[in-house]
């Protein structure tokens, strides 16, 4: 009898403990819940907007902050930034009685390595060995146990150092710290790049400058300092090309390069227009540059020998007249081609070009580092399409070049049906993530000379130069189809989800002729087709033309 009364209350036991561990369970999961509904409502979604829409690195860094402090009830901050090598305090929370000195952080490359691991909150006891005494001291003063750092790729912009609690020690809040940090990063990075930017201008102003008031000059050198004024390379290297034919006196003289964008097209260009030469296969090009490694120079004539079968580009150029080929040094470590007449000796014209090419490459490694910038400035941090800003200025150039060459143009606007209720059921990162998949989707599906952009949201645009009605229905059409027989994850969760798309579209010149106007039609489409009962598209029905 004793030993069944001990197994009745060891049971008995059991079940409390078992009830105990349950009840604090879905206690805590209720906590995480209410949290993740506040943030849901209004912080998340202002966060991210701020930073998408607004870009400004103090709203941001101030609204990730009062994330910490108000939704994660972080008692104690510290954020030290990155500047000249090392980690500074930037931002601190209830911290009292401190040098601001004590929280100094000197940054070598393994304690660099450790902290670019990943976006996630990890255990300070991690970088520890790369602490101050002082340091240390202070964080187990007010027991600051947790860190996450503030990086872009290669370039680390600061380190977070919190005290943790109830929230933060559950993985709800690693991923939503995760994700945060990451889209302040994007903020600090294109900051970063800004900065160069403003560089970059100011370098090429008062280069520009020194040549306003400098007297005439008879060299191509000084004749260079005219090219700072331009930013882009496919502006400058016409322009270079002059150059280089006046210095060398030469009347025929061509270059080809390579493009630094999508595509890495191959464009040729012409001293004058009465050779007739087509650009080179990719193929040729890089045969012809690979030759030219361990060279000053080379002669057509020993390239067609070598080559005659593999290459119809040299071949070309033979039979145009050309006699000798060199490489130019362009952005990036990559090789330009230039070709020449037999008007002077090689060696004298290598020596002429030799006084333009230093002055060259600076100028081409400017416009390089401006385009980089420019295109960051123009892609979607989440999707890295093109942005609203850039969609808007392609608009204006597309309807532009319709207009001269008597064309038409087509414009849709779209975006993901119900995409609310993904966020409300799953949380924001998974609809963030179906836009991002949407977003690889489109750029599959479009046409080499289409555009497609985010232009907020969940909205997307897509540009269709040279297309008409017929060709825009039936375009989408197929993307509806496409779209439909997809499945799309949820994070990193097993769900997959199925998602739909309400589409409008409007016609140049025939619905509008000024971008305001086609947009505005394309919009009103795009509303009565969610009026119809979503998951359809529409053309617009009424014409917007004065």
């Amino acid at each position: 009898m004793s030993i069944e009364i001990l197994l009745i209350a060891f049971l008995v036991f059991c079940v409390i403990i078992l009830t105990f561990l349950l009840v604090r369970r879905v206690t805590k999961e209720n906590r995480q819940n209410e949290v993740i509904k506040s943030l849901y409502k209004d912080t998340l979604s202002t966060f991210f907007n701020k930073n998408s829409a607004e870009g400004s690195l103090v709203e941001v860094a101030r609204q990730f902050s009062d994330i910490l402090k108000e939704s994660f009830d972080c008692k104690q901050i510290i954020f030290l930034r990155k500047k000249r090598g090392a980690l500074e305090l930037n931002f601190y929370h209830n911290i009292r009685k401190f040098n601001r000195s004590d929280f100094n952080l000197n940054v070598n490359k393994q304690f660099l390595k450790i902290l670019m691991e990943d976006f996630f909150p990890r255990d300070v006891s991690l970088i520890s060995q790369y602490l101050s005494p002082v340091f240390k001291e202070k964080i187990d003063m007010f027991k600051m146990d947790q860190f996450f750092p503030v990086y872009w790729r290669e370039n680390l912009y600061g380190l977070y150092i919190i005290k943790g609690n109830r929230y933060t020690n559950t993985e709800t809040f690693r991923i939503l710290i995760a994700q945060l940090a990451q889209s302040l990063s994007a903020a600090y990075h294109i900051k970063w790049h800004e900065s160069k930017l403003e560089i970059v201008s100011e370098k090429s102003k008062q280069s520009t400058d020194i040549q306003v008031r400098s007297v005439e000059s008879k060299y191509p050198v000084n004749k260079m300092l005219r090219l700072m004024r331009h930013r882009k390379i496919d502006a400058i290297v016409p322009r270079l090309l002059e150059a280089l034919s006046d210095s060398a006196k030469l009347s025929n003289l061509t270059i080809i390069y390579q493009s630094n964008g999508e595509g890495r097209n191959i464009h040729l260009i012409q001293k004058n227009h009465t050779d007739t030469i087509s650009e080179p296969h990719k193929r040729d090009f890089d045969l012809i540059v690979e030759e030219l490694k361990q060279k000053r120079y080379t002669t057509i004539s020993e390239l067609e020998s070598k080559y005659k079968e593999s290459s119809t580009f040299i071949s070309e150029l033979k039979d145009n007249g050309f006699s000798y080929i060199t490489t130019i040094p362009m952005p990036d470590n990559q090789f330009g081609l230039l070709t020449w007449k037999n008007e002077k000796k090689p060696e004298l014209v290598m020596g002429d070009f030799a006084l333009v090419q230093e002055c060259a490459v600076e100028l081409l490694e400017n416009a390089y580092e401006y385009e980089k910038v420019e295109e960051l400035s123009y892609k979607d941090n989440l999707t890295s399409l093109y942005n609203h800003r850039y969609f808007t200025n392609r608009l204006e150039e597309e309807i532009a070049r319709a207009e001269r060459y008597n064309r038409q143009l087509a414009l849709m606007i779209f975006d993901v049906d119900e995409l609310k209720s993904v966020n409300d059921s799953y949380g924001h990162q998974a609809g963030d993530e179906i836009i991002k998949q949407m977003g690889a989707v489109l750029q599959k599906s479009i046409r080499t000379i289409d555009v497609v952009s985010r232009y907020g949201g969940d909205e997307f645009c897509i540009i269709m130069p040279e297309a008409d009605r017929e060709m825009c229905r039936k375009f989408m059409e197929r993307l509806h189809q496409k779209i439909n027989s997809l499945t799309f994850e949820i994070g990193n969760t097993k769900f997959k989800k199925s998602c739909t798309i309400s589409m409008g579209a409007a016609i140049y010149p025939e619905h509008a002729k000024t971008p305001k106007n086609l947009i505005y039609a394309a919009d009103m489409a795009l509303l009565e087709a969610k009026e119809s009962g979503r998951n359809t598209s529409m053309l617009s029905s009424k014409t917007y033309l004065s």
